[in-house]
């Protein structure tokens, strides 16, 4: 690389004095805080983790839909309940004014049974 190539600033503070966030006086006043935040977040998620992910007793809780009421597609691998299924057959594209309830998912162009 030639040196024309390179640029140097002339602005460069070769030394910033840097001021941690919030009024903190030290480094280890930032990581004291970041630690107690991470335990306080962990013990947060920990006691919500189940309606966090849909779950009760361990089990999902997927939203029953009709065809008509489901969401737009175009969010792949979104699941789901429909309550008025013509059919069963599995990845075939859902059709409602059924009697089924079938699981779907949404492959991004359509919400298929399965």
């Amino acid at each position: 690389m030639s040196s024309s190539a390179l640029t140097t600033a002339s602005n460069v503070n070769p030394s910033p004095t840097v001021t941690p966030p919030g009024g903190f006086s030290s480094i280890a006043g930032v990581s004291g805080y970041i630690s107690s935040l991470y335990i306080s977040l962990t013990n947060i998620f920990r006691e919500h983790a189940n309606s966090i992910n849909g779950l009760t007793n361990g089990f999902s809780n997927l939203t029953v839909f009709t065809v008509a009421t489901l969401p737009t597609v175009g969010v792949q691998g979104r699941r789901a309940f429909v309550s008025d299924a013509n059919s069963t057959t599995f990845a075939s594209t859902v059709v409602g004014s059924g009697s089924h309830i079938v699981p779907v998912y949404d492959d991004g162009t359509h919400w298929r049974i399965g």
